[in-house]
């Protein structure tokens, strides 16, 4: 796995006052986290620094609809803004609306993320808060890609997604391999069907705080979301059967095949 947690999850879900994800997808990128964390403490001491600046905002006023225009509104929407996540290439990044508005615009939304959204059921108030292209992270390494989708709007009264793509993928690739890597106490698998000459190894978790996850493992290549509720122990909006329906689907597979 070559997402970095601690620099790329961590602090998208940190500026969204939401903990970082605590269960399988915490595991699964623990050897990247250790890999960027001595390479970025190197290269990225200027990237810390203006992220530190940026995030300023975005800690302060969480949440926090802008006023309307006349009312002690910030200033109207300008040219889009890019959060410079520390230890990631700015080209790989998504732009905000502004450093003060956390939300991708929909017209720099790229299709991976389309048809995320399409496949998803039927929603007026899907907000893509942050995320990335489909890029290379690592040099040459893979290809991948992370989104976080709130449902509806900063605060979140829905809960959240989290979609994530990885190619080459070093997920376990059998019913018996994943549940000896992943299954935990506070980890319960609670479907998994076995890869086939049409279909990938396909399975879905709970997290003792409510968070439910769908997996499409392939040979090559990984797609998996986290559906997350509005509060810990609560029942997220959206399903583990609803997210495998956009994990398996070909659209979103395809989009690897950069």
């Amino acid at each position: 796995m070559t997402i970095d947690d601690a620099r790329l999850s961590s602090a998208l879900h940190e500026l969204a006052d939401t903990p970082a994800p605590a269960g399988l997808a915490d595991t699964a990128l623990a050897g990247a986290r250790r890999r960027r964390r001595v390479r970025a403490a190197v290269t990225s001491t200027s990237a810390l620094a203006v992220a530190g600046i940026l995030a300023v905002p975005f800690l302060f006023n969480s949440g926090a609809t802008p006023a309307p225009a006349g009312f002690g509104a910030a200033p109207s929407p300008s040219p889009t803004s890019s959060l410079v996540l520390p230890g990631e290439p700015a080209k790989c990044q998504l732009p905000m609306i502004r450093v003060d508005v956390k939300e991708v615009p929909q017209d720099k939304r790229p299709p991976y993320l389309k048809g995320v959204l399409e496949a998803l059921p039927p929603r007026s108030d899907y907000q893509v808060q942050s995320g990335t292209l489909i890029c290379d992270f690592n040099e040459g390494r893979g290809l991948e890609a992370y989104a976080v989708i709130n449902l509806g709007g900063m605060t979140r009264p829905g809960g959240h997604l989290t979609v994530y793509l990885n190619k080459p993928s070093e997920r376990p690739k059998t019913c018996a391999a994943f549940a000896a890597k992943h299954q935990s106490e506070n980890v319960t698998i609670t479907s998994c069907q076995e890869a086939d000459a049409s279909n990938p190894l396909r399975v879905t978790t709970r997290e003792t705080q409510g968070t439910v996850m769908a997996f499409a493992v392939y040979p090559d290549r990984a797609l998996w979301m986290e559906s997350h509720p509005a509060k810990t122990g609560g029942v997220p909006v959206t399903s583990a059967e609803q997210l495998m329906k956009v994990v398996t689907s070909k659209n979103l597979h395809d989009q690897l095949n950069q």
